[in-house]
């Protein structure tokens, strides 16, 4: 948790797993980056760069009114997100 929350090494492309970098940039599926606006533990300003950080062609924010939990508990989330 120190590496992600406080120094922030995933999205500097800096963190090891396995004793393998993780870099972002190979990402390269559809990435749907769902943000809750009460959300406390990881706050919008923290999420939003991700959009960014991959190579991904296919890269969507949506943000939810709602806390996290709420919008996965909604009644049908994947509504919200269909392909306009």
């Amino acid at each position: 948790m120190k590496d992600c929350y406080q120094k922030n090494l995933l999205i500097k492309n800096k963190m090891v797993i396995n004793n393998e970098k993780i870099n972002l940039k190979n990402i390269s599926m559809p990435l749907l980056n769902v943000m809750a606006e009460f959300d406390h533990l990881v706050p919008n300003e923290a999420s939003i760069p991700l959009n960014d950080a991959v190579s991904a062609q296919k890269r969507r924010q949506s943000f939810s009114p709602r806390g996290i939990l709420e919008f996965l508990w909604a009644q049908n989330p994947r509504k919200r997100f269909a392909r306009k």
